[in-house]
């Protein structure tokens, strides 16, 4: 953190919403996503940040609002939530986009953020004002998963994961309520 450079791309090449409020790195592809009322979403760099193209345009509206980004280690897997369109998933490095909201109560929730739980296929997503809703299949269908966790609360930081991938510890801090603790798969599993 000694000397620090813009990493914007510039012309045809540049980030097109300067209020990017997500990022995630894999390698020397980054991943921006940004909220302005135009030209706003998700931006993809594969050498560093020196050039930027939007991606997920046939998709993801031009207005959505970013949260958070989440990539697999193998940068296959891509979930971009939004606070305004929920969830929206890339299977294959950014090229192609689904709307992946199947099961959450609103059509057009606000995703906080987003976390593998123990392995690919398994994910938790903050719902702010609902909850948290868990997929067992790489975020095709969700289902609720909040017990213990107050009606209606109010994220302040969404969820936060602590620990190895073979037993990690969430985190949710909710406005006015304090924070919360899920251990070791606590979070209720589908009947």
């Amino acid at each position: 953190g000694g000397n620090w450079l813009p990493s914007n791309g510039s012309g045809a090449t540049a980030i097109g919403c300067m209020v990017v409020k997500a990022i995630n790195v894999i390698g020397s592809t980054l991943y921006a996503g940004t909220s302005c009322r135009y030209n706003s979403g998700l931006y993809k760099s594969t050498d560093n940040g020196a050039t930027w193209a939007r991606i997920g345009t046939s998709v993801i509206p031009p207005d959505a609002e970013a949260n958070s980004i989440l990539v697999n280690v193998t940068g296959t897997l891509v979930f971009f939530t939004t606070k305004n369109y929920g969830i929206f998933k890339s299977a294959d490095f950014g090229a192609t986009w689904v709307q992946a909201n199947s099961g959450i109560a609103d059509s057009n929730p606000n995703v906080f953020n987003i976390h593998f739980r123990t392995s690919r296929e398994t994910l938790l997503a903050y719902v702010q004002g609902q909850g948290v809703y868990k997929s067992d299949d790489t975020g095709a269908t969700w289902f609720l998963s909040s017990t213990g966790l107050p009606s209606g609360a109010a994220a302040l930081s969404g969820i936060s994961r602590h620990g190895s991938t073979t037993s990690p510890t969430f985190y949710a801090s909710l406005d006015k309520q304090g924070i919360y603790r899920d251990v070791l798969l606590r979070i209720v599993e589908r009947p």
